[in-house]
């Protein structure tokens, strides 16, 4: 069908004219969707020369999947009277595909139905590529806790991300205002943070701020927000007209800052207490060489006055030998390194031997130890660490037991070996008693016993290497009990022949 356009010269110069003033494609369509006259927008988006365009040869433009759907949009509207809108895959001039979407408006006289069409393009591949952004840059700001928001102080509005009033804890709010913010700082911060602001957006202030606040969140639990904003426009007198900003939560950072703020500080308390435990017993162990060192100047001394000096420097080393071999242990877990070599061997044997290596020190603390025990207990340990533990808790139990008996039992308790050490000393207060076994803790009393603060982490580290558990339970001025248990098998008796 042959389409006569001889009497609308003004229609198609003013369509080329608008499609030249906007730079947009513009193109006049029959009722039955053939071009009506040349499109010079048409031809230079898609490189089709206008005797190619003519007619229906402009939808040749189209992707061929996508002719026929476009076609039956275009009838669906001409039925109904009313705009069409499809998208499409377009040639271009460049010799690629690119996705479009085309509008038709109906061009109408009176009641009857539509005579041509007016139809124009948009690519949306810009569209897409916007959105993607937009979904990259929500993901984002989510995942970061990062919202950006922009207030407008002539128009008293306030634009943010989607996510910015969840920074608060609050649902999205249909207009954001100022007091809202006030509103949920904590108290303690509003004062300082409300200034802040107010001194950059108020005249002469400075065109970047920052601040750091606390919020609390309506379930009343409490979050770090840093803020930044730039004034990008002030009026006439200098006040603020428009801010840009970001709004961070930085509840974790803050929570990471004062865990490293309590270990500078753990670190500084144990260095001063390490230099001080590590110098004590070089004192007497120095004035012992050199009372010895006079002695032998003045030619043979008693045994018994020698034997008590030797006495003195030999308990001093092995003090000394004991700091540092607590240090020594502490870097290796530290590192992950501490091995436990396994062999088979007799618990209550090793409870037995260490009690009577520290007989002597009992006596001198004025201790009385009682070990008992409920057979023997063997299994497959590392006997030398599973002394460790024993050593360090019978030495705590000494230094605490204020000269009152401490009491050791050795035995198995079902599928678990057992080994009980209980003092009958100054106890532990019970809001020590969760920390107890933390590396450097020292209780209270503890800086009128000296220590490090490693003997019963070691020992709880150890316990926890060979699957098993150490816990204590306290009364302060009844003493306090601490329990190892540990995976344990009867051995099988041989059967009788």
């Amino acid at each position: 069908m042959r389409h006569d356009v001889s009497s609308e010269p003004l229609k198609h110069e003013t369509v080329h004219a608008i499609a030249k003033a906007t730079g947009q494609v513009v193109w006049l369509l029959t009722s039955e969707g053939f071009l009506m006259a040349d499109s010079p927008s048409w031809c230079a988006f898609t490189g089709q020369s206008p005797e190619e365009a003519r007619g229906p040869g402009w939808l040749d433009a189209l992707h061929a999947e996508d002719r026929e759907a476009s076609t039956r949009a275009l009838r669906a509207a001409h039925a109904q009277g009313r705009p069409y809108e499809f998208e499409c895959r377009l040639h271009r001039s460049n010799q690629r595909y690119t996705r479009a979407r085309i509008h038709g408006v109906p061009i109408q006289e009176a009641e009857g139905p539509p005579t041509g069409w007016v139809a124009t393009l948009n690519e949306v591949w810009v569209d897409v590529s916007v959105r993607h952004n937009e979904e990259r840059l929500r993901l984002a700001t989510q995942s970061a806790r990062v919202a950006v928001w922009e207030y407008d102080f002539v128009a008293g509005q306030m634009t943010r991300t989607e996510n910015h009033d969840g920074l608060y804890g609050l649902e999205a709010q249909q207009v954001w205002q100022y007091d809202l913010f006030t509103s949920a700082t904590h108290p303690e911060d509003r004062e300082a943070s409300d200034r802040i602001v107010q001194t950059a957006c108020g005249p002469g202030g400075a065109d970047e701020y920052a601040v750091d606040f606390r919020v609390v969140w309506p379930d009343g639990s409490i979050h770090w927000l840093a803020c930044s904003g730039r004034i990008l426009a002030r009026d006439a007198e200098g006040r603020a007209t428009l801010v840009r900003g970001v709004l961070i939560d930085v509840t974790r950072l803050k929570d990471v800052e004062a865990e490293l703020r309590e270990a500078v500080r753990v670190r500084d308390e144990f260095l001063q207490i390490a230099s001080h435990e590590l110098n004590t017993p070089l004192t007497p162990l120095s004035l012992k060489l050199e009372s010895l060192h006079r002695l032998a100047e003045r030619g043979p001394a008693p045994p018994e006055v020698l034997k008590g000096h030797v006495d003195v420097a030999r308990r001093q080393v092995k003090r000394l030998a004991g700091l540092i071999k607590d240090l020594l242990d502490v870097t290796r877990l530290s590192r992950g390194k501490l091995q436990l070599t396994l062999s088979e061997g007799s618990l209550s044997e090793r409870v037995r031997a260490v009690t009577e290596r520290f007989a002597a020190e009992a006596q001198r603390n004025g201790c009385r130890l009682e070990l008992t025990s409920t057979g023997d207990v063997t299994g497959r340990w590392d006997l030398g660490r599973l002394e460790q533990v024993v050593e360090n808790l019978l030495s705590n139990a000494l230094k605490y037991g204020q000269g009152r008996p401490v009491h050791l039992h050795v035995g198995a308790d079902g599928g678990s070996a057992l080994l009980r050490v209980r003092d009958e000393g100054m106890g532990i207060e019970p809001e020590a008693l969760p920390r107890i076994f933390d590396k450097f803790e020292r209780a209270p009393s503890a800086r009128y016993h000296g220590g490090l603060g490693l003997g019963l982490y070691i020992a709880k580290q150890i316990v926890d290497g060979h699957g098993g558990t150490l816990s204590v339970v306290s009364t302060p001025g009844q003493g306090a009990t601490f329990e190892v248990r540990l995976p344990w098998r009867a051995r099988e008796e041989a059967p009788r022949r």
